[in-house]
């Protein structure tokens, strides 16, 4: 399939620019490093009063329509809060909440979506996705191994799986499974989730948290199905299509970040009677970096102007495209970052590794660019 010929078109709305400048004054005061690194040393690694102020912001709900008591906004809007989120290293359940909403939001189950959707929106419950899991080598959304074998009036599951963004912080999860060969998805409540057994998992990036969960022999009633067969199929693509877009907007925003703080230190220290700026050897590199930021963002927003959520077109290959290169740009970066610093780059004291773990976290999660780059060609090459 060809990238459409159509000049490229980024939507830049009035909203979203009173959005950006509402964001970035609120994350700047409140995802401060002091900040981040308290949060790190918690189970949770949240605040759960900033969480309740996300809520009251409208941001929980951004992308979710007035009528399920959302803010009605777009995609666009929402990759901006994510790629300020990234800038500051904001730690929260924000990136699963957002993702299990859409997927309740996409499965059209009319009861699933009035019973839990205003209560995600206004913070009171928070939700995950567990769809991933440990034996599988693939990142796409239908190799999946976890069952769930029909036993009278209710499902048996069957099945581990791992990277579950706030598992242990989540109300609801929403997993797939495989029923009768065909994929479905199915959500458990809060009384379920509340009696697994989650394993709490290391992450590289101190802002997330996960777990890996053993559905063994847990039971669900039927009604805990969300979908199944090709409607399951279309909400997973669209999941997973969304998620490289938030993904690599954190990303890039997250390579921003790591690029203020390196040029705030490379005016300031000095070497040899010089600031360290001047020196050829530092700012070439950091120009060609920024130079990578710019192309990333510009594929990021493309990507979230003409996401539509389908597999097999231009809103799959941008997605694609723009996680890609934002993982290179955030992983350079963070390095360019560490490197500039000196010796001192190395330190647990010094912020700049926090910028290159976050960075490092997104680009595995859900496919590094080999992975993409991978079905890319497939996409685009006839």
């Amino acid at each position: 399939m060809n990238i459409s010929e159509a000049p490229l078109h980024i939507d830049c709305s009035e909203e979203l620019g009173l959005l950006t400048e509402a964001a970035t004054n609120y994350l700047r005061d409140k995802s401060t490093f002091e900040e981040m690194r308290k949060l790190a040393e918690t189970d949770s690694g949240y605040d759960t009063t900033t969480w309740q102020e996300l809520a009251d912001m409208g941001w929980l709900g951004l992308a979710v329509p007035e009528e399920f008591g959302g803010s009605g906004l777009g995609i666009p809007e929402l990759t901006k809060i994510f790629e300020l989120m990234g800038r500051f290293l904001f730690s929260s359940p924000f990136l699963a909440n957002t993702l299990a909403t859409q997927a309740i939001l996409q499965s059209n189950s009319d009861g699933h979506i009035q019973d839990w959707v205003a209560d995600l929106c206004s913070g009171s419950k928070i939700a995950t996705l567990a769809l991933t899991e440990p034996n599988n080598d693939s990142w796409e959304p239908t190799a999946i191994t976890c069952t769930a074998t029909k036993n009278g009036d209710s499902y048996t599951l069957a099945g581990t799986k791992n990277f579950v963004l706030d598992g242990q912080n989540a109300d609801t999860i929403i997993g797939s499974f495989m029923i009768d060969g065909k994929p479905a998805l199915i959500m458990l409540d809060a009384a379920t989730t509340s009696s697994l057994s989650q394993l709490p998992e290391q992450l590289v990036n101190h802002a997330r948290r996960s777990t890996r969960i053993n559905f063994d022999g847990v039971q669900v009633p039927a009604s805990a199905i969300l979908a199944t067969g090709d409607e399951a199929v279309k909400v997973l693509q669209y999941v997973f299509s969304l998620t490289y877009i938030l993904l690599s907007a954190d990303m890039a925003g997250t390579a921003n970040g790591g690029m203020e703080l390196t040029l705030e230190y490379a005016r300031v220290r000095e070497q040899f009677g010089k600031h360290i700026g001047s020196y050829q050897a530092v700012s070439h590199p950091l120009v060609n970096a920024m130079l990578l930021i710019e192309d990333s963002l510009s594929l990021v927003y493309y990507a979230a102007t003409v996401f539509d959520g389908t597999w097999g077109g231009e809103s799959e290959i941008a997605g694609r495209m723009a996680k890609s290169r934002s993982a290179e740009a955030s992983d350079l970066i963070g390095r360019r970052a560490i490197q500039s610093h000196g010796g001192m780059g190395f330190t647990w004291e010094c912020h700049a590794h926090l910028f290159l773990k976050r960075a490092q976290w997104g680009q595995y999660a859900y496919g590094d660019p080999t992975h993409q780059r991978r079905h890319l060609a497939a996409l685009i090459i006839d």
